[in-house]
């Protein structure tokens, strides 16, 4: 599961990192009774996010937590009843389906085939299960589709892609204003990324992008000729979702978790962009990485008692 959302760079305490790693942990369990282990590991954990948000607004409580090295069925079992739980899971294949069938729209290729191979019968199951979930997604990408057909600007493919996951996510709880400016303020962060991460490989196959529209064929040659209205645009979005952040304050560990984890984004991912760097975090290969290092600092520590026991 990845994303752009690093919660281990985010200066989370322990009881922060539990936090965020119970909804974490509901998220992929959910996706795990929902589609298995590669959708689990090929789709987003940005939800977990979401999941958070939607959980101020309801005011349920914290979902449990099972550490991955102890995964089980009967853990898996748990989740069988969590309504939001699921409704996220679906959405993220349902959201991951219309990705592939825009990219097999755009340009087809061997690598969209074998995803559609992979996930297809998931993503049908989803959409059969969720059929408003499907409809909102499906229009919002034939939306944005057009929108590309129109050769349109940046801010009418943003609004309209925070237009579509606000209603999939006022589909899957009855979510309060606040939160819903929340949502819409980060689907367009989101989408804006996406356009960024994007520009070398459009610009490339000649594929719209709206910032490619100048021309320029990377994007670090689009920054250097057009970087006050960039890094102005990157403000105003990122100013957006810290307002609607804390338009919606609580003190709730959850609002501490969304804050540290939303601002260390805002604050790291498009500078980062610019300087050609990768962006994504891949949840998995993290804690794959944190477990080796403390399994490293405890043999280390063992050594040492040995030594000085000597």
């Amino acid at each position: 599961m990845y994303g752009y959302f690093r919660p281990y760079d985010s200066d989370l305490n322990d009881k922060h990192k539990r936090v965020f790693q119970s909804y974490y942990c509901r998220l992929c369990y959910c996706l795990w009774l929902y589609g298995g282990q590669t959708v689990r590991y090929f789709t987003t954990f940005d939800l977990t996010l979401y999941s958070m948000i939607i959980h101020l607004s309801v005011g349920r409580e914290v979902p449990p937590f099972y550490g991955c090295e102890r995964i089980a069925v009967s853990n898996r079992n748990r989740f069988k009843d969590d309504d939001i739980g699921l409704a996220l899971a679906r959405l993220s294949l349902v959201t991951f389906g219309e990705k592939f069938r825009d990219d097999m729209l755009d340009e087809g290729g061997l690598k969209n085939f074998i995803k559609k191979i992979l996930f297809a019968k998931k993503v049908r199951k989803a959409c059969a299960e969720a059929p408003d979930l499907a409809k909102i997604a499906y229009e919002g990408t034939e939306a944005i589709n057009r929108l590309q057909e129109e050769n349109a600007d940046l801010d009418p493919l943003l609004d309209r892609y925070a237009l579509a996951m606000a209603d999939t996510v006022s589909a899957i709880a009855p979510v309060k204003e606040e939160h819903l400016r929340l949502f819409r303020a980060l689907a367009r962060w989101t989408y804006f990324v996406d356009i960024l991460c994007d520009y070398d490989e459009d610009a490339r196959k000649k594929q719209y992008n709206p910032l490619c529209k100048s021309g320029y064929p990377t994007l670090n040659e689009y920054f250097a000729h057009n970087y006050y209205d960039l890094l102005q645009k990157n403000r105003e979005i990122s100013h957006e979702v810290h307002a609607a952040l804390m338009a919606c304050r609580e003190d709730r560990p959850e609002w501490d978790v969304l804050f540290k984890v939303i601002t260390y984004a805002l604050e790291t991912v498009v500078p980062n962009i610019l300087k050609g760097k990768d962006v994504t975090f891949h949840y998995f290969k993290e804690l794959r990485r944190n477990r080796k290092r403390i399994e490293q600092e405890q043999k280390d520590i063992e050594k040492k008692r040995k030594y000085e026991t000597r």
